[in-house]
């Protein structure tokens, strides 16, 4: 590990001027569900994500094309990058995610503890929508907080736009999608280059929406939980197809 680069980071959402930020975005999230939280991290620690995911997907990366049944048979066009894969080959991903200010300003923006998720497979992963018509169908998420992180944004036209419904439910022996689609309000946010956006991912029904021809769309996706998701038996049907060698080293 980087432990200059640790220390950078753990300053950085330790900082002064990060925690001035906090009310405002505890006030946004409390009432939309979403926040983002534009900058994330400095300019260098950014850039240097950057090349290490680029180079990551140009060699070690998995296209996958599925449907997820747990889902309503939502479809996955995609690549993407496994968390054991980033564990080993990225400095800056698995920094962030060890991060325990991170933790701190995430714990005051939801108002409940934060925590790292108690399944290695689920910490963080990466996902890449860079072919006409890529997208990352209608889900839900295992554990309540998704904290995904821009590495190449896009504008609404071209696509790639996170759309989200309050307030829904996963019954993954009965999903309900196209109910809850009809019934409730799709709220749309087209998150910028470098920014990045929690989600309350367990309860809002979201999707990636498709990219249009010659869009690039990378994001990094760390997920975190809160104590009452340690004890709770979570089965993880998504991932096993999403990420089956990384799931599998888990088992």
């Amino acid at each position: 590990m980087d432990h200059s680069l640790s220390t950078r980071i753990l300053k950085h959402f330790g900082s002064g001027e990060f925690k001035a930020r906090v009310p405002a975005l505890a006030a946004r999230y409390e009432s939309d569900q979403f926040v983002e939280i534009p900058d994330f991290v400095p300019a260098d620690v950014f850039e240097l994500a950057r090349r290490e995911l680029l180079d990551l997907y140009d060699g070690r990366s998995h296209r996958r094309d599925l449907v997820i049944p747990s889902t309503g048979n939502t479809p996955r066009r995609y690549s993407n990058l496994d968390r054991d894969t980033l564990a080993e080959a990225s400095t800056v991903v698995p920094a962030i995610f060890q991060c325990t200010t991170l933790l701190a300003r995430l714990s005051e923006i939801t108002g409940t503890d934060v925590l790292p998720v108690p399944w290695a497979p689920e910490e963080y992963i990466s996902s890449r929508l860079n072919q006409p018509g890529d997208v990352h169908g209608w889900h839900w998420d295992d554990y309540p907080f998704a904290l995904v992180w821009l590495i190449q944004g896009l504008p609404p036209e071209q696509g790639g736009a996170l759309e989200y419904v309050k307030n829904t439910k996963w019954d993954k022996s009965a999903p309900s999608v196209e109910e809850y689609l009809a019934n409730g309000t799709i709220e749309s946010r087209s998150p910028k280059t470098a920014s990045a956006y929690l989600l309350k991912a367990d309860t809002c029904l979201h999707r990636v929406a498709p990219v249009v021809e010659g869009a690039d769309r990378i994001m990094v996706c760390f997920t975190f939980c809160t104590v009452a998701d340690l004890d709770r038996e979570i089965s993880h049907e998504t991932m096993e197809m999403l990420y089956p060698q990384a799931t599998a080293a888990a088992a």
